[in-house]
């Protein structure tokens, strides 16, 4: 099965929580996941091919949050 070809859509929509202990929880696909993340920046390069310019797919606006997301994380580390 191929990540970004998928017939199953994936849960899109999700919901933010604040845990009695300060955490974080999501449910649906949330870029506060670790998971979420590691699974993109190990498909990166595929997903990015994948969703170049196709405006209708979810996973295009992904990435792009994703990218908006590294760039303000990583400002002070530019070789990353």
């Amino acid at each position: 099965m191929k990540i970004t070809h998928s017939r199953n859509t994936p849960e899109l929509d999700g919901e933010i929580t604040i845990n009695e202990d300060g955490t974080l929880s999501s449910t649906g696909v949330s870029l506060i996941n670790p998971a979420v993340c590691e699974a993109i920046l190990c498909n990166y390069s595929k997903l990015k091919q994948d969703s170049y310019e196709d405006f209708v797919n979810d996973t295009w606006y992904i990435i792009y949050d994703f990218e908006i997301l590294c760039d303000k994380a990583l400002k002070d580390y530019p070789l990353y």
